[in-house]
């Protein structure tokens, strides 16, 4: 018994540490890739960060719906929208906060407009296999839509400068896609941490007669978020906030669009289920708070942070209520 729970602190501590560290390094990352590519924070945070840390909900919402259970794969998708637009956003204002730049606003709210729009016609439509499809469409479509106002591929990657010759073009396309690998190894290795860190935590808190429904509530909860609220904290604190701005905004789209659309194409989502209407409207109602105070104060800051995370607190209160 002390064993076990000396190597599972043990475990918890390294993967922190494991953690802090791989997030530093997907943020320096995200940032050379962002230059390299000629993209804004914004922009990478969307495309090339949020997208790898959803992987996570993509696995589970996918073998979910294998299995024939919707609910589940409904859950972790909302579960996620509403702990990043919310929980993280609202630590990350509070700890570092965000000023959003008036150029910036407009995409947000394009962001947060589709996310509104797309949960609302799910609640009312459902999502059958052909609505999966079309969800995947609508996120290659904003993915290529984002990416084409920002920079032209082949101007980067295929752009002849006489003066430094094919050298110099191979060297920068070697420096893109050695960036691009390392980013990606970066969020794999968040994740795996973030998995290991969870786990741990679980069971110190078995050990210490915690109840399951309140680590369900608290433990697993925001352990999924781990890789987006690590790398989000990480961005505040290197100054890039725009980077974790796009990224959890990012992450919600990807959910809604990518996640959920695969998982549509398994098993069909009923319109009618009660939790699931709950979870959408919630879903709903985030982005428009968020929308609300961006466009209201062009920042995240503390009395912002304290509004997203006082609503999230109210969610899972509502949330555990149903429960009951």
């Amino acid at each position: 018994m002390v064993t076990e729970i000396l190597v599972q602190l043990a475990v918890f501590a390294v993967s922190l540490v494991v953690l802090m560290k791989a997030a530093d390094g997907v943020i320096r990352q995200a940032i050379a890739a962002a230059e390299l590519l000629g993209l804004s924070e914004l922009v990478a945070g969307f495309v090339l960060v949020s997208v790898a840390t959803a992987l996570p909900e993509l696995t589970i919402s996918t073998e979910a719906a294998l299995k024939g259970a919707p609910g589940v794969a409904v859950g972790t998708v909302f579960g996620s929208i509403m702990a990043n637009l919310l929980f993280i956003l609202g630590i990350v204002a509070i700890v570092g906060g965000i000023r959003v730049g008036r150029k910036s606003i407009p995409a947000l709210v394009r962001l947060l407009f589709a996310i509104s729009v797309v949960s609302l016609l799910l609640l009312f439509l459902g999502a059958g296999s052909y609505t999966g499809f079309a969800l995947l469409l609508v996120f290659v479509a904003y993915v290529y839509t984002l990416v084409r106002e920002k920079f032209v591929l082949s101007e980067i990657l295929f752009s002849f400068n006489f003066g430094a010759g094919v050298s110099g073009l191979l060297s920068k396309y070697q420096s893109i896609a050695k960036t691009l690998v390392l980013l990606l190894v970066g969020i794999f290795i968040v994740v795996l941490s973030s998995n290991f860190l969870v786990d741990s935590s679980v069971k110190l808190a078995v050990f210490a007669g915690v109840p399951t429904f309140v680590i369900a509530a608290t433990i697993v909860a925001v352990g999924t978020s781990l890789p987006e609220l690590s790398v989000a904290l990480a961005a505040v604190r290197r100054g890039h906030g725009h980077l974790a701005l796009g990224n959890l905004v990012g992450s919600s789209i990807t959910d809604l669009t990518l996640v959920l659309g695969t998982a549509a194409l398994f098993t069909p989502i009923a319109p009618s289920l009660a939790v699931n209407s709950f979870l959408v409207m919630a879903a709903v109602i985030a982005s428009l708070l968020l929308w609300y105070l961006i466009e209201v104060n062009h920042k995240l800051a503390r009395r912002e942070g304290i509004i997203l995370l006082a609503a999230y607190f109210g969610f899972i209160v509502l949330m555990l209520s149903k429960a009951v």
